[in-house]
């Protein structure tokens, strides 16, 4: 009863919140930073669990999450390597307004995320999905390094264009090799046994 009502609450939210992102979305003029692709990535998943797509979170949870993750830690190199872009932002809207927008497009996605997570990712009968939905995330981070200079929009000027990229990337990247190690161990783990290990059993 519980694991039902919390579907159902999450439902509700994702609908709510798909709206919030569309209006975001939509008094949005330009749409070149990441925050903005992730935004969409999130309102398109919150569309999907909304009206009930089973395969939504089970094949989608985990790229879309690493895509809110990306984010996060962008937000922070952002502030490690002097960007320009958080400062300027700060002195334009004021306090109030930085702290709840900054909060909003960039923590709250992944803390929706993170309340409702697929809980059967690493079940053994998944055992592919990880590396899948890494592979997925990957995707539109590298399109985006490929359209857009991020240093120049985020105003990282003392950083090379090269390392702002590959730190963008690095994270589903990792994701997805630690997903293939899993894979590995996991397909390790259903071999059968060798005759010598079946002899050696039976000895005992």
């Amino acid at each position: 009863m519980k694991l039902a009502r919390l579907d159902r609450a999450e439902r509700w939210y994702a609908g709510v919140e798909a709206l919030l992102f569309l209006l975001i979305l939509a008094a949005t003029s330009t749409h070149d930073h990441y925050t903005w692709w992730n935004l969409f990535l999130v309102t398109v998943y919150d569309v999907a669990i909304a009206i009930g797509v089973k395969s939504a979170q089970s094949e989608w949870w985990l790229a879309i999450f690493l895509s809110a993750f990306t984010v996060v830690i962008g937000v922070v190199l952002m502030s490690i390597l002097s960007c320009s872009l958080l400062s300027q932002i700060y002195y334009e809207e004021g306090p109030f307004r930085y702290t709840a927008g900054n909060f909003a497009v960039h923590y709250l996605p992944l803390c929706r995320l993170a309340v409702w997570p697929d809980t059967t990712l690493l079940s053994l009968k998944g055992a592919d999905r990880p590396k899948n939905q890494a592979v997925k995330a990957c995707g539109p981070i590298i399109l985006y390094t490929l359209l857009f200079n991020a240093n120049t929009i985020y105003g990282c000027t003392k950083t090379s264009p090269a390392i702002v990229s590959l730190l963008l990337v690095l994270l589903p990247v990792s994701v997805f090799t630690a997903c293939i190690l899993h894979t590995c161990a996991h397909n390790d783990t259903k071999a059968p046994k060798s005759v010598y290990e079946f002899r050696f059993s039976r000895s005992e």
